[in-house]
């Protein structure tokens, strides 16, 4: 994982705010860390200091794998920024995020090479829901935060380190409208650097749902004399299809400088369909499973397994997931157009 040198990390700050429509005049030297500057959009405006690390694995093989931290070198103690706001942020560059923690639990002076810590699973969430919190004891509680959400996590900074990240989160991929964001009402701006981060963002997120869907076509059609409840009737083999031909258009649209978006819309549109529909019948499987008597309960457990076996695999919570983490890409992606 390449590391960043202090210029890099602070344009992965400014470009970040600057494609949120926020303008961005800086106060302090190009290469002076911590980076100083203050942001304003419209009426709105905020002083921000800026310390910026890159986050790495959190150190020897005693260290648990899933640990990321930023080593925190040639500061002695951090300053907070006089009537504004102090970031101590970690980039990740390879998963495309910040981690960012509360300079409020870090007052006192640093000592020698000091580490602050974060788990790789609120990396990971964040990339889906645009930010995830990690609380670390203390009371102290670790952020991490998409680009296209930094400027608004400075916003909301006090909030996000109380743990209340509701207005910073992007829609849930269930509350995506796909057909108003496609709307000739509203004007597409395409080629910023948020854009084309989202655009690629979903694409890996269509080849990860492409591969799920490679992996169980052989057993597609392949259902055994136990079926599954009613609500997975649809046939699994069509379902698959449709997947692949929504994943194809999208693709395809992503690929153009300007793609149709209302062409991009209807391929969301119909894999939110069948996401909606995929998770409901689980659901439902999951409560026929819970209801039996005890007797009766391994019968129950072998119709289940029928749904996510065979031609059912399409109803496992891998393909399942892969939908739900493609939608509100491609719902975040709509988002950072208008």
């Amino acid at each position: 994982m390449a590391r960043l040198g202090k210029t890099k990390l602070f344009a992965r700050i400014v470009s970040a705010i600057e494609a949120d429509g926020w303008s961005v005049t800086l106060s302090s030297q190009p290469k002076e860390h911590p980076l100083r500057f203050t942001m304003t959009k419209g009426q709105a405006a905020h002083k921000v200091r800026a310390y910026i690390w890159n986050l790495t694995h959190g150190g020897g093989s005693k260290r648990p794998q899933h640990e990321q931290r930023i080593q925190i070198t040639k500061v002695s103690q951090f300053e907070p920024e006089p009537e504004g706001t102090t970031l101590i942020l970690g980039w990740a560059d390879a998963a495309n995020i910040f981690a960012g923690f509360d300079i409020g639990h870090h007052t006192r002076p640093l000592g020698s090479s000091p580490s602050i810590q974060i788990g790789a699973g609120a990396l990971d969430q964040a990339a889906l829901a645009g930010i995830a919190i990690q609380p670390k004891g203390n009371r102290e509680v670790a952020v991490a935060v998409r680009p296209d959400r930094l400027a608004a996590y400075i916003g909301h900074f006090e909030e996000a380190h109380a743990g209340r990240i509701d207005a910073i989160l992007v829609p849930q991929a269930d509350a995506v409208d796909f057909n108003t964001l496609a709307s000739p009402e509203h004007s597409h701006h395409f080629g910023n650097a948020a854009e084309q981060a989202q655009r690629r963002s979903v694409l890996d997120r269509l080849t990860a749902l492409e591969r799920e869907i490679e992996a169980i076509r052989p057993q597609l059609g392949m259902m055994g004399h136990n079926q599954p409840p009613e609500a997975m009737a649809p046939d699994p083999a069509l379902l698959a299809g449709e997947i692949t031909d929504a994943a194809a258009t999208i693709r395809a649209e992503l690929a153009e400088q300007q793609p149709d978006v209302a062409a991009v819309a209807r391929g969301a549109s119909a894999l939110q369909r069948i996401w909606k529909m995929l998770r409901a019948a689980r659901g439902e499987a999951g409560k026929f499973a819970g209801a039996v008597k005890d007797k009766a309960r391994e019968k129950a457990a072998e119709i289940v397994a029928g749904a996510v076996i065979g031609g059912g695999a399409i109803y496992g919570p891998q393909i399942i997931t892969a939908l739900e983490a493609t939608v509100a890409a491609i719902g975040q992606w709509f988002h950072l157009l208008l």
